[in-house]
């Protein structure tokens, strides 16, 4: 089966089961709380599992780049002409570190859950494709050979 525009279009239901996943994914990451993360991960199965793995796997590339997490990241802070401190921050994660992960994840899993919706659809189409078909001829047995006509007796001994 080929994939054509019916399998891809958005529906009303399509579309709040990937804004839903993407939601519970965000606020998940937002409120620092692996409840929603893991609700996410279970609705969007099986692609949401995936998505988890490949979320991993883009943290742990992105924490490689230089700047990126505390272990190298580097300290800025503020101090006033007469030496005390303002705002101190050491450790932290880059900014854009801290952004684009979150972001990552939302984006992977709304992926997923994009590719559940088409692959359900795939799915419902084949069955019904099958369940809608008449059976054909028996394509397994070779064709019969054209019968021969019956032979005839001679005119005179009829």
């Amino acid at each position: 089966m080929h994939l054509d525009a019916r399998l891809i279009r958005p529906t009303i239901g399509s579309v709040a089961y990937v804004v839903g996943v993407g939601f519970l994914v965000g606020f998940g990451l937002a409120t620092k709380s692996p409840v929603p993360v893991l609700l996410a991960v279970v609705v969007s199965l099986p692609f949401g599992v995936a998505a988890l793995i490949a979320y991993y796997v883009a943290y742990g590339l992105l924490a490689q780049l230089p700047g990126a997490t505390s272990a190298t990241s580097s300290g800025s802070g503020v101090v006033n002409p007469d030496g005390s401190g303002i705002a101190s921050s050491t450790g932290d994660a880059a900014q854009w570190f801290a952004i684009a992960t979150p972001v990552v994840a939302v984006l992977l899993f709304v992926a997923a859950a994009c590719v559940n919706v088409v692959m359900l659809r795939l799915i419902v189409a084949q069955r019904r494709s099958v369940a809608g078909s008449t059976p054909g001829p028996d394509t397994t047995q070779p064709p019969a050979s054209p019968s021969l006509p019956e032979p005839q007796a001679p005119a005179g001994q009829r």
